[in-house]
């Protein structure tokens, strides 16, 4: 009889072990950038760096291929049309008020961004944050943005901007840190 328990509470420790390993694997799997898009970030940005290097606290290995907005202008290129992204003031910080910027360029020059919206979001539930782009000048869209500090302290943050580009659908994701105040 206690044999068939032992064997019993073996098999379950395997199955919990294996359910841990599954779990953890899931949540390293590589991100792809949005909707086939290629990055093309301006600059590397932290944890950047040769496989295996280390990377920030709460940086997912799949953030590592997305396009890095903290410190430079960063750039997708999808289906021939180029969104660039800036933030102002670099670093952002959390609670304070950021300028996002998208400049769309479709053929080589300047193209109107139709229905641009820029959406955040973390690993961590923050609420909604979805603002809508307007137009500026010199053919950037814009949006003020205040953004709340995690409570986990994780800094890492995700910009999605999707609009329409002559009629076509666009959508590209971007990474960046978002500072304490």
């Amino acid at each position: 009889m206690k044999s068939k328990e032992t064997l019993l509470g073996a098999i379950v420790l395997a199955l919990v072990l294996a359910g841990g390993y599954w779990v953890r694997t899931a949540r390293q799997a590589p991100a792809t950038p949005g909707d086939g898009a290629t990055s093309t970030p301006s600059s590397p940005g932290p944890g950047a760096g040769p496989e295996g290097a280390s990377r920030p606290a709460g940086t997912r290995a799949g953030d590592l291929a997305l396009a890095d907005i903290t410190t430079a202008d960063a750039s997708e290129e999808i289906a021939g049309i180029t969104l660039t992204v800036s933030v102002t003031p670099r670093p952002p910080v959390a609670f304070a008020r950021q300028r996002f910027r998208v400049h769309v360029v479709a053929g080589g020059v300047a193209a109107q961004f139709d229905d641009g919206v820029i959406a955040f979001d973390m690993a961590m539930p923050m609420g909604e944050h979805r603002y809508t782009l307007v137009a500026a000048s010199d053919g950037w869209y814009e949006a003020e943005v205040v953004l709340p500090h995690c409570p986990t302290g994780d800094a890492l943050w995700h910009a999605t901007v999707e609009g329409t580009v002559g009629g076509r659908p666009v959508k590209a994701r971007f990474r960046f840190d978002l500072a304490t105040p």
